[in-house]
C-alpha cells in the first residue's frame, strides 16, 4: 500500500516562518495579479516554502479594497493546480490582515 499522505495542517507545521515577502501596495489589480503569480512561481523554483504577499487593507483606495480579492482568487487557482499546499490570511482574518501567508508545494 502507498504511504498515507500527511494532513495539510501537520505539513505546514513543519514549514519555516515566512522566508520571502512581496508588497503589492499601490499596484493596479492587473499588475498585482501578475506580480503575485510571478513571485510565487519564482519562489517555488528557488526552493522557498513559506512566503507572504502584502495586499494592504484598501484604506487608501477610493473604491475600497481591491487587491485582497484579486490576489486571493489567483492564489485559489494556484492551489487547485497544486502549486501551493495552503494559504491563510495573516491574523486569520481577511479584513483585519492585509497580507496572505502562502505555503508552497515543494514536494510534487
Amino acid at each position: 500500500t502507498p504511504p498515507k499522505k500527511m494532513p495539510v495542517k501537520k505539513r505546514i507545521k513543519r514549514y519555516p516562518p515566512v522566508e520571502k515577502e512581496l508588497d503589492l501596495h499601490g499596484l493596479t489589480a492587473v499588475k498585482a495579479r501578475e506580480r503575485a503569480r510571478s513571485f510565487i512561481e519564482t519562489c517555488r523554483q528557488q526552493g522557498y516554502f513559506t512566503v507572504r504577499i502584502i495586499v494592504g487593507k484598501g484604506r487608501h483606495s477610493r473604491m475600497g479594497p481591491v487587491l485582497p480579492d484579486v490576489v486571493e482568487d489567483m492564489v485559489v487557482k494556484l492551489k487547485r493546480q497544486n502549486r501551493l499546499i495552503w494559504f491563510e490570511w495573516e491574523n486569520k482574518s481577511k479584513i483585519q490582515s492585509g497580507a496572505l501567508i502562502i505555503y508552497l508545494n515543494q514536494y510534487d
